[in-house]
């Protein structure tokens, strides 16, 4: 009589695929499998907005200001197009424009990733937190005030 053979598990992936676990992959402690999407905190909404992105060195001084495009937003960040490359855990300042006779809004956050895409440019992801408070940002927070007031 033949010996039966023992049928491995199937696991299934959040990606829709299947496979049987190696010996060592059944050893091992289970890894987490949640999609970027899972990930979130907030949900987004997407928009379309002209926007000026200001970014911090690596000493924390804003840097100049460049052109992008607010393509979508949540309670915890922002996700913008520009045609420059921002280096991902800089600092980042997102100015806004508002509705006529209305201050511009002003987000800071962190860049917590960067992709370059063909004709679009780079899709940044910023995660929002506090402005801090230091020589620099505030030299540049009061001209900005400054120039608004002006303008």
């Amino acid at each position: 009589m033949p010996r039966s053979r023992k049928v491995e598990p199937v696991e299934q992936w959040v990606d829709g695929t299947t496979a049987v676990p190696t010996r060592r992959a059944r050893l091992a402690p289970p890894v987490a499998t949640m999609t970027p999407a899972e990930k979130r905190k907030f949900e987004r909404v997407s928009v379309s907005r002209q926007a000026v992105a200001t970014e911090l060195d690596q000493f924390g001084s804003p840097g100049s200001p460049f052109d992008c495009t607010v393509f979508n937003i949540s309670r915890g960040g922002l996700g913008i197009c520009a045609s420059r490359m921002v280096h991902v855990d800089r600092r980042i300042f997102i100015e806004v424009p508002g509705q006529p006779g209305h201050e511009p809004r002003l987000f800071y956050g962190n860049v917590r990733q960067v992709r370059y895409v063909e004709a679009q440019g780079y899709i940044v992801g910023i995660q929002f937190e506090p402005i801090p408070k230091s020589g620099p940002v505030d030299t540049w927070l009061t001209r900005r005030k400054a120039r608004l007031k002006k303008g």
